[in-house]
């Protein structure tokens, strides 16, 4: 699909880097992987801490307000060895937008250069470059480090990733065949659940490139809204605003048949049913998508008010009330909303210590799951997707305590153990509870059996 050329002196057995025109270099399988396989592991380049600043580093990241992260790398890069600087020095960094961030940080690098003698060895243009290929390429790591890695930062990014970066290395948590792009998310689990269109606004804000992996080349499974003709499928969006336009864009079909706008012509039906074919514009769908926009506002600021007062419980109970209503049990909106509900009813269980509100936690839990699926987010039948694994071990960890819900339990721990230990291996602390509390619960069975016997 992309263009792309092999770089020579760049292979290993498992892996390549090719140059794609539209990314980069990034890394392509060479052989098969597995789910639970180490692709990549390696010493980083340079490991630093951000709170770690010299002091004429510090007042000159409080004079500019940036975050210490950005600058904190300078004094190691000086500091390192020539064929490091290169490596880093060769790092690709896209075309930077002109906003505050980049503003602040040219002027805290013209700042620099007068600060100390060791710093007007390199150009202001050389620290920005520097900066920005730590923004763009670092990785956190147990500790609460950054680190850089010589072949982990041509990792691409995609929002359906076959790699997952557990800290320590890439272990492949979907089937990789040979010539497959090698790719991570760039963005956190949860921010994967959301829309295409939020999803690019993250990485063009954060990563400075609008994604077009083939998650978000596909139709937006996460945006699904209620079709008002047959009221029994849903409209499903190909592309969004920033890759396809009412006027411009991808023609509607199963296919994806490229689709350039005729001056004069009709406006592109983006838009279309899954099930009865309907199709329409965005201009069409003005009035729901615009309910959308704000019910998402308020989603998000439910979800920065954790508490546990009954104000908020009827705020989430109100917002899942409209999110049903004008977008439907098939949108991300709804999946975030049954998270938020769970984690409510989860810690106001342990605050009060009864089983009754612990299972409403499991209830809006296992409809979170489901719209996880519904989504398209959780799809292998056998390895649980991480975001979901990530929220069953939760569950499991906390409610698992009790007798009574263990039953309700088990298939909660049965399903996301294979992800688990795929990604940790079958010593990792969490995977070895789960598999005490599966046998916990099997006993529990065995002991209501007999009560009903008896």
């Amino acid at each position: 699909f992309f263009a792309c050329r092999r770089t020579r002196g760049s292979m290993s057995e498992s892996f390549e880097v090719r140059d794609f025109v539209a990314f980069g270099r990034s890394l392509v399988a060479r052989t098969p992987f597995q789910p639970g396989q180490v692709v990549l592991q390696e010493e980083p380049l340079l490991r630093w801490n951000a709170s770690e600043l010299p002091e004429e580093l510090a007042s000159l990241v409080e004079l500019h307000n940036l975050d210490p992260c950005l600058p904190s790398i300078v004094s190691h890069y000086l500091s390192a060895a020539p064929e490091v600087q290169a490596l880093i020095d060769d790092m690709r960094v896209p075309s930077l937008p002109v906003d505050d961030l980049v503003s602040n940080v040219y002027a805290f690098a013209t700042s620099l250069r007068s600060a100390a003698p060791q710093y007007r060895r390199m150009s202001v243009a050389g620290f920005v470059k520097v900066m920005f290929a730590a923004k763009l390429n670092s990785h956190k790591v147990p500790g609460g480090d950054w680190a850089i890695f010589p072949q982990a930062s041509k990792i691409a990014h995609s929002c359906a990733p076959n790699l997952m970066f557990t800290g320590h290395s890439f272990v492949c948590i979907y089937p990789i065949e040979p010539n497959d792009l090698l790719t991570f998310s760039y963005i956190s689990l949860m921010d994967l659940m959301e829309s295409t269109v939020q999803r690019q606004l993250r990485l063009r804000d954060a990563r400075y490139f609008v994604c077009k992996c083939t998650r978000c080349m596909d139709v937006d499974h996460g945006r699904q809204l209620n079709c008002t003709a047959c009221r029994k499928g849903h409209l499903l969006r190909l592309g969004t605003p920033l890759t396809c336009l009412d006027h411009d864009g991808r023609h509607f079909a199963r296919s994806y048949v490229p689709w350039r706008h005729v001056e004069g012509a009709e406006p592109l039906e983006v838009w279309a049913c899954e099930v009865c074919g309907v199709a329409s514009t965005d201009t069409e769908l003005q009035k729901v998508l615009a309910q959308e926009v704000a019910l998402e506002h308020a989603v998000q600021d439910a979800g920065h008010r954790n508490t546990l007062e009954e104000a908020r419980f009827h705020q989430l109970k109100v917002l899942m009330q409209r999110v049903v209503e004008a977008l439907g049990a098939h949108h991300y909106l709804y999946a975030k909303l049954c998270f938020l509900l769970s984690v409510y009813y989860r810690d106001l269980g342990e605050l009060e210590g009864g089983d009754l509100t612990r299972q409403f936690a499991i209830v809006w839990g296992q409809r979170y799951l489901q719209a996880l699926k519904n989504i398209q987010m959780d799809r292998d039948p056998k390895f649980a997707h991480p975001l979901a694994a990530a929220f069953q071990l939760d569950l499991v960890a906390k409610l698992g305590k009790s007798a009574r819900l263990r039953p309700q339990l088990r298939p909660l721990a049965v399903a996301c153990r294979p992800t688990l230990a795929a990604l940790y291996g079958n010593q990792d602390t969490d995977v070895e509870m789960l598999a005490t509390m599966l046998e916990q619960a099997g006993a529990d069975e065995v002991r209501v059996m007999e009560e009903v016997v008896l």
